[in-house]
């Protein structure tokens, strides 16, 4: 069972909060089951697992309708207008600000899917023979 772990070194029987609170019914199953390890292992403790989160970075972080906007404005104003009647369109189906929010998210990102890359490329080049205030230039960038 992957609600239940045994660990022998430490003297303990690790459960999840979630078997926990279903044990926690009378004659359940999982009452049943704790029931019977406590009898087979009376000298354990019980502990609760704590579950680890997973770091994974949202990949649309600042992906907002203001960069959004910015973005078609800088890139490709011509299609402003599409973008807000993009808005318009999903808006008039939900109340729903987060369906909403990714709908157009997923409508800008199929019309800009390299968005990030171009951001890059259309960056202007640093100027390497800049003088700082104290007179001397600065090394150029590695």
């Amino acid at each position: 069972m992957r609600d239940i772990k045994i660990d022998y070194v430490s003297n303990t029987i690790i459960v999840t909060k979630v078997f926990l609170e279903a044990a926690s019914t009378p004659y359940s199953e999982e009452s049943i089951t704790l029931q019977n390890l406590q009898r087979e292992f009376p000298n354990m403790r019980i502990a609760t697992r704590n579950l680890q989160r997973r770091n994974i970075e949202n990949p649309y972080k600042g992906l907002t309708y203001k960069f959004m906007r910015n973005y078609i404005k800088a890139m490709d104003e011509p299609n402003l207008c599409k973008f807000q009647e993009a808005v318009m369109h999903f808006e008039t189906f939900t109340d729903n600000k987060t369906l909403v929010y990714t709908q157009v998210r997923d409508w800008f990102i199929a019309h800009y899917p390299d968005y990030r890359e171009l951001i890059i490329s259309t960056a202007p080049e640093l100027d390497n023979n800049i003088v700082s205030i104290h007179g001397s230039s600065l090394p150029p960038a590695a």
